[in-house]
């Protein structure tokens, strides 16, 4: 019965509800934070063909890739 008081009391509330969105936002907003901490990794590449010719464009000659990396991350955080 008291539980049953305690949440009706709780839901509908637009009060309390404001401040449990506000505290799930401050959640989401440290956890961003915090993954700034680390490193970010990625890796791309492209495949495709190339020429100076329309009609060698699609041969095994002219076909070009690249692949590159990149890692990015904080090296001085200031304490923080």
């Amino acid at each position: 019965m008291l539980n049953n008081l305690i949440e009706e009391s709780l839901t509908g509330n637009s009060d309390i509800e404001l401040a449990i969105s506000n505290v799930l936002a401050a959640q989401t907003q440290l956890t961003l934070i915090n993954s700034y901490r680390f490193p970010q990794i990625s890796l791309t590449g492209l495949l495709g063909f190339g020429s100076n010719k329309l009609n060698t464009l699609f041969t095994n000659s002219t076909e070009t890739w690249q692949v590159g990396g990149n890692i990015a991350g904080p090296i001085f955080d200031l304490g923080k």
